[in-house]
């Protein structure tokens, strides 16, 4: 019987979720005291250098219509 609910459930959660996810996004770009570079969505640790970047969130294309059933010959 849920199934019912969930069919409706999904589209409605994406339409709420979607703006959420196209907010600004800060890189950090760390290197540390041997030049190993590494890019985290968190600040550096203490004692590297770093360097920031906002980026825009990359969002999912819409979900494509499911195809149509392939009548048997």
């Amino acid at each position: 019987m849920w199934f019912h609910h969930a069919r409706w459930l999904l589209p409605v959660l994406l339409a709420v979720v979607a703006p959420l996810r196209a907010e600004p996004v800060t890189i950090y770009r760390c290197t540390d005291e041997h030049g190993r570079l590494t890019l985290r969505d968190t600040p550096c640790r203490a004692g590297q250098r770093q360097q920031t970047s906002e980026m825009q969130r990359p969002r999912d294309p819409p979900p494509q219509p499911p195809a149509p059933p392939v009548a048997a010959p």
